[in-house]
């Protein structure tokens, strides 16, 4: 029941994406497991897609070992690339898309003291929401924690991230949308498509 849910959810993203201008330019594939190892390929510049989850999960990263509640998604972005003198859009055709890890809570949380304030904060972050940040993660990554009313989003960004706050801002907001109009509060979910800002 779980893989056809799942399959359901990939439908919809993709139906989704078919009006959005980030649609995928080819049809996603499916690699050894379902639905789990869906590789994106030609996704839009500037556009990221739920491609796994929203699944229910016990423990939060970057804090002790613990058994916090939450939701827990992941995204394939493909980020926007600078543009350079004498490239094409051929040029950038072996970019590959990010993985970004997302969790909800609704449980209150003290940070560590290695947590420290974004600064300058995000431009477009909903209001009254605040970002921690802890570095050194596995492979270079790097960890937020957006602090909003009533509920905080993790996010696990590539060390490679260029520039977080595009990706942050538009999830925050998009996520704040969805959990105002969420029918019961066990019906919250993650969007299926973030356009990011060109």
């Amino acid at each position: 029941m779980r893989w056809l849910k799942m399959c359901m959810m990939l439908a919809v993203a993709l139906y989704i994406c078919s009006f959005a201008s980030c649609a995928p330019k080819t049809a996603a594939t499916l690699a050894s497991s379902p639905v789990r190892e869906v590789v994106l390929t030609n996704l839009s510049p500037g556009c990221a897609l739920l491609i796994e989850g929203t699944s229910p999960v016990e423990g939060l990263p970057g804090l002790s070992p613990n058994a916090f509640p939450a939701l827990a998604g992941e995204y394939a972005y493909m980020p926007v690339l600078p543009a350079s003198p004498g490239k094409n859009e051929a040029d950038y055709a072996d970019a590959k898309a990010l993985r970004i890890r997302v969790w909800f809570t609704r449980q209150a949380l003290l940070y560590p003291e290695t947590w420290t304030p974004v600064s300058p904060s995000c431009l477009g972050m909903p209001a009254a929401s605040s970002i921690l940040s802890d570095a050194g993660g596995p492979d270079d990554s790097f960890l937020w924690a957006i602090k909003a009313s009533g509920y905080t989003l993790f996010i696990r960004f590539p060390g490679t991230m260029s520039d977080p706050c595009s990706f942050a801002s538009v999830f925050a907001e998009r996520f704040a949308f969805f959990i105002r109009y969420a029918e019961s509060p066990g019906g919250v979910s993650f969007p299926a498509v973030l356009e990011l800002s060109r």
